[in-house]
């Protein structure tokens, strides 16, 4: 895989299994890794992953990060994660609305259990790293 400038963001910081996910696609990317609101904002990054994991309405940082996704900070962005489909519909509208380009295709993993359980399974990485290959077809 081709190295591009990219990063994995991940919301809620304190769930393990969608940081392990986040990692395998760190890993395939050869990117950084990092929670929503990130310590340092997205500059000139040619894709960006976010993974959510939540079961109610959006939390407003949350919101906020993706209204702030601007042609200049992201050209393309992808969900993955657990969140209820409306909440993700929302997210990728308020992305879209600043200005990437979203892609549509979300990659919909279970991240709930008990934290000291918590690991990729095999078909949940090659599942994953299937939707990846998939999302980088689509970059513009």
């Amino acid at each position: 895989m081709t190295k591009m400038k990219s990063r994995v963001l991940y919301f809620p910081e304190n769930n393990k299994k969608l940081s392990l996910l986040s990692r395998v696609l760190c890993d395939k990317l050869q990117c950084k890794l990092d929670k929503i609101p990130p310590a340092y904002p997205c500059e000139n990054e040619k894709l960006v992953l976010i993974g959510v994991s939540m079961k109610n309405d959006m939390p407003d940082a949350l919101r906020r990060f993706c209204r702030e996704l601007v042609k200049t900070r992201a050209q393309n962005v992808a969900f993955f994660g657990d969140a209820p489909e409306t909440t993700m519909v929302n997210l990728m509208n308020e992305a879209r609305e600043a200005g990437t380009n979203v892609i549509g295709d979300v990659f919909e993993c279970k991240t709930g259990g008990l934290p000291f359980l918590a690991r990729v399974k095999p078909e949940e990485q090659t599942g994953i790293e299937e939707w990846l290959k998939k999302v980088l077809e689509q970059l513009k």
